[in-house]
């Protein structure tokens, strides 16, 4: 080693989480220098930061706190990247000595990746999801790099916990960050922080909690802060009849630590349960209630849980059976970006699915009311049998043997006899398709829900 060492700052292309526009990078280390030049009285340690693309100066000289061998400084950059830091010995007026840089840094917004094998990315088809310069990602072997796929790569992994077992593939989250450093122009981190196969209770510290400590540990390992979390998660409490009634309780725990830990209004971006196919010898209607209960979970907790939101994914195919393709892992992205851009961002961009207002009783009709749309809720002529529409009341399940969308905001079943007093309607009929009714603007699809009151006209 020779001149200006760094031994502590940033890591070669670390995203720094900005604040108002800035992030302070701290640095220290020492000087190994010929004795004669450390005798000089007018040496100083010089730190600044640079364009990494054109060699700009971005800012002023900073001349580090040197005390003896050793010295520090901190240096606020603003949003953007690439930046160089560059150090250097100044000593007799102009002489200088050479120092450590540090490259491609970037000074943005960083999500962490948390859930379970749709967060981490299990898609097996082909895409051409490429990387950018402007998404960078903390691998976890330790180190930032420029993100690839897989995200969730546990080569040489210093947090066990998340190893995997089987093959990780594409994820949603690298077209997610290319879309949001597009349209703020200033670079994003991502950090994965999960595994494939995990319950709620592994992230619930009043029950398991592992894998929430194991992220935290992941996240301070990067570096530090973080902006937002993008939350996958769902599938395995959909077997038991306990999970399943209490996972908006325990996710709302959930949410409650991570802004403990992080900031109090730390914004969640939840994707709602998709579709599985996995089901043989398996009751289908019985695999219908039980991914609709944890749906519905998920529709509530965006609804009552302060700056927790949520996207669809349930018109989306999948490529194993439960894992979402590399195609539907675009799409989730984008929406996941959407929503970002519209609520974290302040950006005027059209993103909400459609989601129940009401459901209102008539004779042998159930007519369902949506939010969210823009346009009018549509069907396309699909079998009515291939909706998941189903209403309970005291007679028992029935499911409609038709159905009409009258052009606006609501779509009109009808059974074939009339509705008792206190029903419920509910998606939970088994969807192996896809096929869902959805806003003809947007074209996303209504949040699948389940329980819903019906009212008398």
């Amino acid at each position: 080693m020779y001149g200006v060492v760094i031994e502590k700052g940033p890591q070669n292309w670390q995203i720094l989480q900005q604040n108002n526009g800035k992030a302070a990078a701290e640095l220290c280390g020492r000087v190994e220098v010929e004795n004669e030049v450390l005798s000089f009285d007018d040496k100083r340690v010089i730190v600044r930061v640079i364009d990494g693309n054109t060699g700009s100066r971005i800012t002023e000289l900073k001349a580090a706190e040197l005390c003896g061998d050793k010295w520090k400084a901190a240096v606020d950059i603003s949003v953007g990247g690439p930046y160089t830091i560059e150090t250097y010995l100044r000593y007799n007026v102009n002489c200088e000595k050479k120092g450590d840089r540090i490259f491609n840094i970037g000074v943005g917004d960083v999500y962490l990746i948390a859930g379970q094998s749709n967060a981490v990315g299990v898609g097996k088809d082909a895409v051409n999801d490429p990387p950018s310069a402007d998404v960078h990602m903390f691998r976890l072997s330790g180190r930032w790099d420029i993100a690839t796929h897989p995200l969730h790569d546990t080569t040489d992994t210093r947090f066990p916990l998340s190893e995997e077992r089987v093959r990780c593939g594409h994820s949603p989250w690298i077209n997610f960050a290319k879309i949001l450093s597009g349209r703020l122009g200033y670079p994003i981190g991502l950090i994965p922080g999960t595994k494939g196969g995990i319950p709620l209770s592994c992230w619930d510290r009043a029950e398991d909690g592992r894998f929430f400590d194991n992220a935290l540990s992941i996240v301070r390992a990067s570096g530090g802060g973080i902006k937002g979390i993008l939350w996958s998660q769902g599938c395995n409490d959909t077997w038991s009849e306990e999970m399943r009634s209490t996972y908006l309780e325990r996710f709302e725990r959930v949410c409650a630590d991570f802004r403990k830990e992080f900031y109090k209004d730390i914004p969640i971006i939840t994707v709602q349960l998709n579709k599985t196919t996995c089901t043989k010898n398996n009751n289908l209607q019985e695999v219908g209630y039980n991914w609709s209960v944890i749906r519905d979970a998920q529709r509530r907790a965006a609804k009552e849980i302060d700056g927790v939101y949520i996207i669809p994914s349930i018109d989306l195919p999948v490529c194993d059976g439960i894992h979402n393709s590399c195609m539907s892992n675009m799409v989730i992205g984008e929406r996941a970006a959407n929503i970002a851009l519209k609520y974290i961002y302040s950006k005027q961009i059209i993103c909400d699915a459609p989601e129940i207002e009401k459901a209102v009783l008539g004779g042998n009709k159930v007519t369902l009311y949506f939010n969210n749309v823009y346009d009018m809720i549509n069907a396309d002529l699909n079998c009515t049998d291939k909706l998941m529409f189903s209403v309970t009341d005291s007679k028992g399940r029935i499911t409609p043997i038709d159905y009409s969308c009258p052009g606006d905001n609501s779509i009109e079943l009808i059974f074939d006899r009339e509705i008792e007093a206190q029903a419920e309607v509910n998606c939970d009929g088994y969807n192996d398709s896809g096929l869902i009714p959805y806003d003809l603007y947007t074209r996303l699809p209504i949040l699948p829900f389940n329980g819903i009151k019906v009212k008398k006209f």
